[in-house]
């Protein structure tokens, strides 16, 4: 239990000072109010923080119970992609409306915490990919590998915010601060590939990973670029925009046929559920009203 357990410790320690090490800098060394905008910002990724959460509970039970390593590959290859699908989708939507969000429920003075949420978002979602890494790395029973990696993405982090957040020079200021956060995870996830790519195969989909990635960016730089920043036209407007993302999918075929058969056979089985479960509630509809009857 220790040596597959305690590698982790160092490991987790540094992912969680990269966690702070954004917020803390802004304080001590930038000012209290950007320091206060990043924190807003923070809490309104967390709508790719939650998904990202039962990701990280949900994953290595599944992960674990594949006996095969061959299938454990072809679904961890699997499982990135449609990983990276789902947090895209969000990560898209929150470039595109992060404005409209910041108003909403953050309040107008407020409004500057824009600047740093895409890119927090985008650093939450990179966080899940890790710990796909961090899956295989328990599988090969090799989680001495994680220190390494979690310890040169907090370096990265480190260097990045003292080149990109402070006064003069290439000052992005809580932008920049999310942009290190990514960087590091970035940094993270290519060590981590680096460490186990000879400990385990995993077949990644690259072709289809790059795909997504093109897509995504494609329309949140684009829609950011082309697209009013402020009413509700503007708003509008970028809703629709986000519609490309899905669209520009299916043109390009992203969706493997026997996907589509996969799907439909999964929305059978729902409905199929649920008819049974509405039947099943009508007898006990039934029942409720006279529980004499049948005696």
């Amino acid at each position: 239990m220790l040596r597959f357990g305690l590698p982790t410790v160092p490991a987790d320690a540094s992912v969680y000072a990269l966690q702070v090490a954004d917020r803390f800098y802004l304080l001590r060394v930038y000012s209290e109010s950007s320091a206060g905008l990043y924190a807003v910002a923070l809490k309104l990724a967390t709508v790719v923080f939650v998904a990202v959460r039962g990701f990280q509970y949900a994953w290595p039970p599944l992960a674990y119970s594949i006996e095969s390593d061959e299938e454990a590959g072809r679904l961890y290859s699997l499982v990135t992609t449609y990983y990276a699908l789902a947090t895209g989708v969000v990560v898209c939507g929150v470039a595109l409306l992060g404005r409209w969000m910041v108003r909403l429920l953050a309040g107008p003075e407020f409004f500057d915490a824009y600047k740093a949420l895409p890119w927090l978002a985008l650093g939450w979602a990179l966080y899940g990919l890790y710990l796909v890494f961090v899956v295989i790395a328990g599988r090969a029973r090799v989680t001495s590998r994680n220190f390494p990696a979690a310890a040169a993405g907090l370096a990265v982090n480190v260097a990045l915010l003292v080149l990109l957040v402070p006064h003069g020079g290439a000052n992005l200021g809580i932008a920049g601060a999310g942009i290190a956060l990514c960087g590091a995870y970035a940094v993270m996830l290519l060590v981590m590939y680096l460490l186990t790519r000879g400990l385990f195969r995993v077949g990644f989909q690259w072709r289809r990973l790059a795909q997504l990635t093109a897509i995504f960016a494609g329309v949140a730089v684009s829609g950011e670029e082309l697209l009013p920043t402020h009413g509700l036209a503007g708003l509008v407007l970028r809703v629709a925009w986000l519609g490309l993302a899905p669209a520009l999918l299916l043109l390009t075929r992203f969706f493997a046929p026997h996907e589509w058969a996969q799907a439909g056979a999964l929305l059978s089985d729902g409905r199929r559920r649920v008819a049974a479960f509405r039947a099943r509630g009508g007898e006990i509809e039934e029942y409720a009203e006279d529980p004499l009857k049948d005696l």
